[in-house]
């Protein structure tokens, strides 16, 4: 029994000259930094070995006074499946607290031993109280909150032994957001949001605060559509769970959107790629000459189908974060539900703030003729002053924010289109759709100068969001999500960029900084802070409203201790 795991190799995925493409590999070699290119697909990925895998999987339904219909008709689908794969699989069925404890000792145990892969699914009903979750037990007797803390089995431990275990990777799937409530005047709120541990990726059924269904059927919706993704070959973990939000999403109208976080240390698939070479430099020239293709043509599609298209074929793609947004935004055009994870409302924040996460912010894009953004440039390492600027946004078309009567252009996500240095002939993802710590994604563009319109460059890149951190700017003291970008230019460059974001302050960053390098010299140390900002549709007006209605289910809550889980905090 075993699992196969993959890990990305160093085949460079550009479309580019093969001058550049030699150039860039000898680079690599001798670079004092790892060559951190993009996959192109999974087939890029090589198969490092067997990994052995062992799953947990437990399905409750026979809960009193309300059973649930799919829990166990899910758990035996998933179970079997894992062990198709390759996986150690233990199923529990209706099981009680000590059952379900043993089970969970046993499980981590057994990964301390083997240093594998774990897989640990739960589907039954979860509840929340003070952002704790709980796994409830078919025998558990909940009549008050406190309950929940001495008859059902809070996340936390699982999590805990999990990271006792000191295994590679764990997947930790929680489809515990049912509808249909353990008592008659629970009114249910989903599960808390957690951010993901190192080398865990966290899913949930459901978005954090949200509900699902107990559908209709053997099987879930959310089960459904892992069952799918689970069967299909070479797909990262990553992609697999990408790939399941995106066909609940749709398939539910927006109802149920599920949610994941990942902190991941190594690549991982569930089943390996039919061929483990990595691809030619040509085979990959193409591959992504096909996907941006394939994007060009649906990049401004006000069609929905279209766009999911796109992310089925590429759900981490070059141009996936731009894909998400604008599905994203259809769905708020087409009045579908637009689901915000984890907007933190200072008032609620300040009664009950969550200390498992850091919260998930969708990237504002509701820029308005006027507002302004000023800041100042100085040195990255020398802290030298230089020049200030102001940008104004003077014009909005369907697609991009313009400033200054066109002297910089950025896309409602906040990427360069062009700025006072470069036209950017390809899209850019500096900036993502969603923020949340452990994110990644990549980015591939060409930038051409504006004082050499022969000269161009081409950029990989990968991003990451590495932590939420207090930052101070001309402009204030902020919590703020960094992110980090490093890769290679066509020229033999090795760029870093770093942003420091706050998506429910301001649209634009807080501060900036490129750092370009060769031959050992620095070629730019640039580091923007904001100064001063002004905006219409500010994010400040949505977090009172938001403030106001959680404050207000807060003291409901407080008046009704006797409903499990209705009480949740933001984060």
């Amino acid at each position: 029994m075993s699992v196969r795991a993959a890990k990305s190799n160093n085949s460079t995925t550009l479309p580019a000259r093969r001058q550049w493409l030699a150039r860039m590999s000898a680079l690599a070699s001798v670079a004092a930094v790892p060559l951190w290119l993009p996959r192109a697909r999974a087939n890029s990925q090589t198969v490092f070995g067997n990994v052995p895998g062992t799953a947990l999987v437990i399905g409750n339904s026979a809960y009193l006074p309300a059973p649930l219909g799919n829990p166990v008709n899910d758990a035996r689908a998933i179970g079997s499946e894992l062990q198709k794969l390759g996986f150690s699989v233990s199923v529990q069925l209706d099981a009680g607290r000590m059952q379900l404890i043993e089970a969970i000792r046993q499980f981590s145990s057994e990964l301390a031993a083997n240093k594998g892969v774990g897989v640990f699914y739960f589907a039954g009903h979860g509840a929340q109280l003070a952002s704790r979750n709980y796994l409830v037990p078919v025998d558990a007797a909940i009549r008050r909150p406190a309950d929940l803390h001495d008859k059902a089995v809070e996340l936390n431990s699982l999590l805990q032994a999990l990271g006792a275990a000191r295994n590679q990777t764990n997947i930790v799937i929680l489809d515990a957001c049912r509808e249909n409530s353990l008592d008659s005047e629970l009114t249910g709120q989903g599960l808390s949001q957690y951010d993901a541990p190192p080398g865990t990726l966290l899913a949930y059924a459901a978005t954090p605060g949200k509900t699902a269904p107990d559908s209709i059927g053997r099987n879930g919706l959310y089960v459904r559509a892992l069952l799918r993704e689970l069967a299909l070959p070479a797909a990262s973990v990553e992609d697999v769970f990408k790939r399941v939000r995106l066909a609940v999403r749709l398939q539910s109208e927006g109802r149920q959107v599920p949610w994941q976080s990942a902190a991941l240390e190594h690549d991982f698939t569930f089943r390996a790629p039919e061929q483990s070479a990595g691809l030619t430099r040509e085979e990959s020239e193409r591959q992504f000459e096909a996907e941006l293709a394939v994007w060009q043509k649906v990049e401004f599609s006000k069609n929905p189908a279209s766009l999911a298209y796109y992310l089925r074929r590429y759900p981490s793609g070059m141009f996936s974060e731009l894909a998400q947004f604008r599905l994203e935004s259809l769905f708020v055009n087409n009045r579908q539900s637009f689901i915000r994870a984890a907007w933190t409302a200072p008032a609620a924040a300040a009664i009950a703030p969550n200390p498992f996460s850091k919260g998930t912010f969708l990237a504002d894009a509701r820029y308005a003729v006027g507002d302004s953004y000023s800041y100042r440039a100085i040195d990255v390492f020398s802290r030298a002053p230089g020049r200030h600027f102001t940008e104004t946004v003077t014009a909005i078309t369907n697609s991009n924010v313009v400033f200054n009567d066109g002297s910089k252009v950025i896309d409602f996500l906040g990427n360069d289109v062009k700025s006072d240095l470069a036209v950017f002939a390809s899209p850019v993802q500096f900036l993502p759709a969603e923020y949340a710590i452990g994110k990644k994604w990549t980015t591939r563009f060409e930038r051409k100068s504006h004082f050499n319109p022969l000269s161009s460059d081409i950029v990989a890149l990968n991003f990451s969001i590495k932590a939420k951190e207090t930052i101070s700017v001309p402009a204030g003291t902020f919590d703020a999500f960094k992110i980090e970008g490093q890769g290679i230019t066509s020229s033999g460059e090795h760029w870093q960029s770093r942003f420091w974001v706050a998506p429910e302050i301001s649209r634009r960053p807080l501060a900036s900084e490129l750092i370009l390098e060769a031959g050992g010299r620095h070629l730019m140390t640039e580091r923007h802070e904001l100064i001063d900002f002004r905006e219409r549709n500010t994010p400040a007006a949505e977090r009172n409203r938001v403030g106001q209605h959680m404050t207000a289910r807060l003291n409901v809550c407080n008046r009704s201790l006797a409903r499990i889980g209705s009480c949740y905090s933001t984060s």
